[in-house]
């Protein structure tokens, strides 16, 4: 059984999101969110998130699924691994001054053969090594 088809294993790998970092308790109240701020949000939030879950059950919002498409999941795993064999080099050009996509892709490349790479940011590009750059481990394209 492979790892993602693990149901333990997807539990285990579950995100938490910290927000302690981003509360003004703790970072003050110039730039920190306070308690009394997300009370009042809690309304809203609510509304939206019921109106993403009515949008999901109608089929609206696909990408949803995507995490629970095993169909899907076979098909980039059979194109990574052909990336992998076929190419010494990948060049990921993207929208929106994102750069995970390039380092998702990482996983797809032969590592003992890459040495430098750029990553495109709303700043300009930065050249990173493996060296300088934590990627953390396990990877998969989407």
């Amino acid at each position: 059984m492979e790892r993602w088809e693990d149901k333990d294993w997807i539990t285990s790998m579950s995100i938490t999101f910290d927000f302690n970092g981003m509360m003004a308790e703790n970072i003050g109240p110039l730039h920190g969110i306070g308690e009394d701020e997300i009370d009042e949000m809690k309304d809203r939030i609510g509304r939206v998130h019921q109106d993403l879950k009515r949008r999901r059950k109608a089929g609206g919002l696909a990408f949803y699924e995507l995490p629970h498409d095993d169909d899907m999941l076979s098909e980039v795993i059979k194109k990574s691994e052909a990336i992998r064999r076929e190419c010494e080099n990948l060049v990921v050009l993207g929208t929106g001054g994102r750069h995970w996509e390039g380092l998702l892709s990482l996983r797809a490349l032969p590592h003992h053969t890459l040495t430098c790479f750029l990553i495109k940011t709303k700043t300009g590009f930065h050249e990173c090594s493996l060296r300088t750059i934590s990627i953390p481990e396990p990877l998969l394209v989407f």
